[in-house]
C-alpha cells in the first residue's frame, strides 16, 4: 500500500513516483498527474486515481509494463498523449461515471489504451458489454471507447448529436450498434475495424439534406450518420474523399447522372457492402473504395472508361470485379494481392500481365456458372499459359476444373498438374487430374502417363482409406447459411476450408458433404433442401470439432474454444484463459486446467451452468473456481 513518502508533489500536481510500486492508490488533494509521472515503472500493478484530479499528462504512465489495472474517476477531463503507451498488461479500466467518460478529451489521438493490449472497460466493476449511453449526454468524444473488446452492443439515446473521430474503433467484438436520429455527425473511422458490427441506422437519419455539401454538381462531403445512404438526385460528380472514413456507412446509392467517383471517395468505409455505379458513369479514381473491407459486390456500367490506382485495394470480401469492353484505361494497381480473387473481361491482353491470373480465375467462374462472354480469348491465355497458372489453378479449383472441362491442359503439362495436385494432398484435385488423363488425351498421349496415374490412383485410394475414422475435412464440400460465430467472416471461413483440402460450396447439389448452420433448429428454405438431399446440417462449432479448429491461441494466452465437446482440455503451454473465452458454450460440463495457468479472466467462463473444473489442487484454478462459485475437482 502507498503512502505520502512514495509521491512528490508541487501545488496539486504529481511530479514523480518514487515508491516501491504494487498496487498504488494516488493521494487525495493531487488535481494533476504530471507528464511521464510514473514512466517506466515497472514494479506498478494498479493504479486508483482519487476524485478530484482533472488531468493525466503525457506519458504518465508510459512503459508500466506491469500495470493491469486502472480505476479513473469522473473528475477526469483530459488525458495526454502515449499516457497509456507500452503497458502490455493493462487489460482492465475502472471507471464510474459513463457519461463523464464519454466527455474526456484524449490528446493527440490517445485514449489510455492506445497502443496497450486488447482491454475490457468495467463500470463499477462490471465488464461494458451491452451499453446504453447515458441521457443527457450530446457528443461522444474522439477516441473515448477505442479498443475496448469487452464491448458487444451499444445503443445512443436521442440526446447524442455527435460521435467522434475513432470513438469505437476496434472494438473487435463490437456486434449492434443503434443510432439515433438525432446524431447529425459521426467522425472518420468512428467504427473502424469493427468489423462484426452491424449499424441500426433509420434512412432519415443517413438522408437528412444538411448531411450533403453540394456545390455546382459535385457532392464534396457527407457529414451522416452512415447507414443507408442515397445521394441526391441532380449529383454529377463524388468528389474527392466525400465519404473518406466513414466507416458506419453500409450501402450507397449512387443516382443516374453521375459521371465520376473521384479519388478516395469511400476510402476506408469499412463497412460498405455492395455498389452500384450507374450507366453512363464513367471514371472511378484512385482510391476510390480503398480499405472497404466488407465490400462483396460491385456493378459496373459499360459506360465507364477508367478505374485509377488502387481503386479497390484492400477489398479482401470482393471475390470478382467485371470490367466491360467499354475500360479502356485500366490502372495496373488498381486492385492488390489480398484484395479481388477474380477479374471477368472478356480480352485479358487488355490487363497489365500481373493480373491476367485473376483473368483466368474470375472468367472460370463466370464459365462455370453458364457466361460465355470472351470465351475464346480466355481459353486461349489459359491454354498458353497453363504451365504458370498451376498454383493458381490449385488455390482456385473452379479454374482447375474449366482446364479439364474445356481441354486446356496440354499433355507436356500433365505431369506438372498431376505432381502439384499431389503435393497439395488434395484428394479431388487428384481425381479430377487422373480423370482428365482418362478422358482428355488420345491413346499415343496416354501412354505416357500410365504408369504415374496407376501410381497415383493407388495413392488416392490409399489416402480415402486413410481418412476413414479420421476427423479431417479433406476432399469433403462444405456448405454454409447464416450467420458465423467463430470466423470473423465468409472469406476466413473459405480460406480455411480450402487451406485443410476441402472446398466452399456455392450451392447445395447432391456433392455436398455438410452444411453449416448455427442454429440447425431454425427451419429454412436451405435446411429443408439439405435434409432431401440428405446433406447433414452441422453447427459451426461441430464443424471446427471435424476440422481439428479447436482453439485461437495468441502466445500463451488461450482467446477462444470453437469447438462443441462437453468436456475439454486447456492445451499444454497455455498460462492464461481471456476474456469470454468460452462464450457461447453452454454445453460444456467438464474443463481440465493445469498448473501451468495463473491468469483466467473474470468472465473467461461466465454463463456456464453446468461446467465443473478440473485441476491440481492449490493450483490457481482451484482459487479461481472457489471465487466464482464454480464446482471443482482435484486431480
Amino acid at each position: 500500500m502507498s503512502n505520502a513518502s512514495d509521491f512528490i508533489i508541487e501545488n496539486g500536481v504529481l511530479k514523480k513516483y518514487v515508491g516501491p510500486g504494487g498496487d498504488v492508490a494516488i493521494p487525495e488533494g493531487v488535481t494533476s498527474i504530471g507528464k511521464e509521472a510514473f514512466r517506466g515503472c515497472d514494479a506498478i500493478t494498479s493504479i486508483t486515481i482519487p476524485n478530484g484530479v482533472t488531468s493525466i499528462g503525457a506519458g504518465a504512465f508510459e512503459l508500466c509494463k506491469n500495470l493491469a489495472k486502472v480505476t479513473i474517476p469522473r473528475s477526469v477531463k483530459s488525458i495526454g498523449s502515449a499516457a497509456f503507451f507500452g503497458c502490455d498488461a493493462l487489460t482492465g479500466l475502472t471507471i464510474s461515471d459513463l457519461a463523464a467518460w464519454c466527455d474526456i478529451v484524449f490528446s493527440q489521438q490517445q485514449n489510455p489504451f492506445r497502443g496497450a493490449s486488447k482491454h475490457s472497460l468495467y463500470l463499477n466493476d462490471m465488464p461494458v458489454q451491452d451499453m446504453d449511453i447515458p441521457r443527457g449526454v450530446t457528443t461522444i468524444k474522439d477516441y473515448a471507447f477505442f479498443g475496448c473488446s469487452s464491448l458487444i452492443r451499444v445503443s445512443f439515446p436521442d440526446s447524442v448529436t455527435t460521435i467522434g473521430a475513432e470513438a469505437f474503433g476496434n472494438c473487435d467484438n463490437l456486434m449492434y450498434v443503434t443510432i439515433p436520429e438525432s446524431v447529425t455527425s459521426v467522425g472518420g473511422c468512428a467504427f473502424i475495424n469493427c468489423s462484426k458490427a452491424e449499424f441500426a441506422i433509420s434512412d432519415e437519419a443517413a438522408n437528412r439534406p444538411e448531411n450533403f455539401k453540394i456545390e455546382k454538381g459535385t457532392l464534396k462531403k457527407y457529414y451522416g450518420p452512415g447507414g443507408h445512404v442515397v445521394i441526391p438526385q441532380g449529383v454529377t460528380n463524388i468528389g474527392k474523399a466525400a465519404f473518406y472514413k466513414c466507416s458506419s456507412l453500409t450501402a450507397i446509392t449512387i443516382p443516374e447522372g453521375v459521371i465520376g467517383i473521384g479519388y478516395g471517395a469511400f476510402d476506408k468505409c469499412s463497412a460498405l457492402t455492395s455498389v452500384t455505379i450507374p450507366e453512363g458513369a464513367k471514371s472511378i479514381g484512385g482510391y476510390a473504395f480503398n480499405g472497404c473491407t466488407k465490400l462483396t459486390e460491385v456493378k459496373i456500367p459499360q459506360s465507364l472508361k477508367s478505374i485509377g490506382e488502387r481503386a479497390f485495394s484492400g477489398c479482401r470480401c470482393l471475390a470478382v470485379v467485371n470490367i466491360p469492353d467499354s475500360t479502356t484505361e485500366v490502372d495496373p494497381d488498381f486492385l492488390d494481392a489480398d484484395g479481388v480473387t477474380g477479374i471477368v473481361i472478356s480480352n485479358p491482353s487488355r490487363l497489365p500481365a500481373s493480373l491476367r491470373a485473376k483473368a483466368a480465375v474470375g472468367f472460370s467462374r463466370n464459365h462455370l456458372n453458364g457466361e460465355e462472354s470472351g470465351f475464346k480469348e480466355n481459353c486461349k491465355y489459359i491454354k498458353s499459359n497453363a504451365a504458370k497458372l498451376v498454383d493458381v489453378a490449385i488455390t482456385y479449383p473452379d479454374l482447375l476444373a474449366l482446364m479439364c472441362q474445356e481441354r486446356l491442359i496440354a499433355p507436356k503439362d500433365i505431369q506438372i498438374y498431376m505432381e502439384a495436385v499431389q503435393k497439395a494432398g488434395k484428394a479431388d484435385l487428384i481425381a479430377m487430374i487422373l480423370d482428365y488423363c482418362d478422358n482428355k488425351i488420345n491413346a499415343k498421349q496416354k501412354e505416357g502417363v500410365e504408369k504415374r496415374k496407376e501410381k497415383e490412383q493407388a495413392t488416392v485410394t490409399d489416402r480415402m482409406l486413410a481418412r476413414q475414422g479420421k476427423q479431417g475435412i479433406e476432399g469433403l464440400n462444405i456448405a454454409v447459411t447464416g450467420n458465423l460465430e467463430t470466423f470473423g467472416n465468409r472469406n476466413e471461413l473459405k480460406a480455411f476450408i480450402l487451406e485443410n483440402g476441402g472446398k466452399l460450396a456455392s450451392s447445395l447439389t447432391a456433392k455436398v458433404d455438410y452444411l453449416i448452420m448455427n442454429y440447425p433448429e431454425t427451419d429454412s428454405a436451405k435446411k429443408q433442401a439439405a435434409q432431401e438431399l440428405g446433406i447433414e446440417v452441422i453447427t459451426e462449432r461441430k464443424f471446427n470439432d471435424l476440422a481439428g479448429r479447436l482453439f485461437t491461441i495468441e502466445g500463451t494466452k488461450l482467446i477462444k474454444y470453437c469447438g462443441s465437446s462437453e468436456k475439454v482440455t486447456v492445451p499444454d503451454g497455455v498460462t492464461s484463459i481471456g476474456f469470454f473465452a468460452f462464450q457461447g458454450c453452454s454445453g460444456l460440463t467438464s474443463l481440465s486446467i493445469s498448473d501451468n495457468v495463473t491468469s483466467i479472466d473474470t468472465f473467461a467462463l461466465s454463463d456456464l451452468p453446468n461446467l465443473t473444473i478440473h485441476a491440481p489442487a492449490g493450483s490457481y484454478a482451484e482459487q479461481y473456481a472457489k471465487e466464482n462459485n464454480i464446482p471443482f475437482v482435484a486431480e
